[in-house]
């Protein structure tokens, strides 16, 4: 190239030539707008196109849009991982746990309690089996609570059948990914835990699809205090309407500390906040 463009700058630079404002196309309506893939606005829980993780939805059956799930939003994101990637995301989190445990021995925890790292390491991968596509998040829940899980995976199992004999329709993978300490609870509290749900969300067309996109739900408590809050809320829409619409409004009102309200039972059992029977 000529080297005079670069003796004008130099020359302007240092003052011995005015400097010149850059050139610039006059605007028009049918001037092209370039955006860069970072500045797209790409929907909640998706990453961009990639040819590698397409061919790998592609051999594993998955159907959709042109992009590679989230594994942090969406838990099938789990069958696109290379056994290489799984491998060293199993090792990271098992290693994340050995030493938030490791932490708490110094608080008041007995050194007893610190489980070997190997067996650690083993049964939050037969976690994984038990619950395909499901992925251990250490922020989601303490380490200690982890450990628990990945030290009895019987216990374990009989929790997961519990969940299914409860929620048949619900995608147990994404729901417990969301709330991983519902694998805590004991299989009969599952059981009479769903019922009364179940109860308070008689009214659904898909009691198990809102149970899954706000798996707290699965808490009787929390279930009729959202339901009361909703109706507090929006005095003319049915609660249970405004959930199915709108599951992630509890999200949002979270986010924001909206208080949701308190409630209670009576002495039939019945769920009751200050507006009455939740279900009046």
């Amino acid at each position: 190239s000529s080297p005079r463009p670069r003796l004008m700058a130099c020359l302007a630079c240092h003052g011995i030539l005015p400097r010149m404002p850059p050139t610039r196309a006059p605007p028009t309506t049918r001037s092209p707008i370039l955006i860069t893939l970072s500045q797209q606005r790409m929907p909640r829980g998706f990453m961009p196109r990639d040819p590698i993780r397409q061919g790998m939805r592609a051999a594993a059956g998955i159907e959709g849009p042109g992009y590679g799930l989230d594994p942090e939003v969406d838990p099938r994101a789990s069958v696109l991982e290379t056994p290489e990637k799984g491998d060293r995301r199993r090792k990271r989190v098992a290693q994340e746990v050995f030493e938030g445990v490791q932490r708490k021995s110094k608080h008041g925890m007995t050194p007893a309690a610190i489980p070997d790292f190997a067996q650690l390491s083993a049964g939050l991968a037969q976690l994984e089996v038990l619950l395909p596509g499901f992925q251990p998040n250490v922020e989601a829940m303490p380490a200690r609570a982890w450990v628990s899980l990945a030290m009895d995976m019987p216990t374990v199992a009989a929790r997961l059948a519990a969940f299914k004999a409860a929620y048949p329709a619900m995608d147990l993978s994404r729901a417990l990914m969301r709330f991983p300490r519902g694998m805590l609870r004991e299989p009969q509290d599952i059981l009479r835990d769903a019922t009364q749900v179940r109860q308070l969300l008689r009214g659904a067309k898909d009691a198990d699809k809102i149970v899954q996109e706000v798996p707290e739900l699965m808490e009787p408590r929390t279930c009729a205090s959202v339901l009361v809050s909703l109706r507090m809320w929006w005095r003319n829409t049915d609660p249970i309407v405004a959930l199915e619409r709108d599951p992630d409004i509890v999200r949002r009102a979270q986010e924001m500390d909206q208080p949701f309200a308190p409630v209670w039972q009576d002495a039939d059992g019945n769920w009751v906040g200050q507006n009455g029977p939740d279900q009046d």
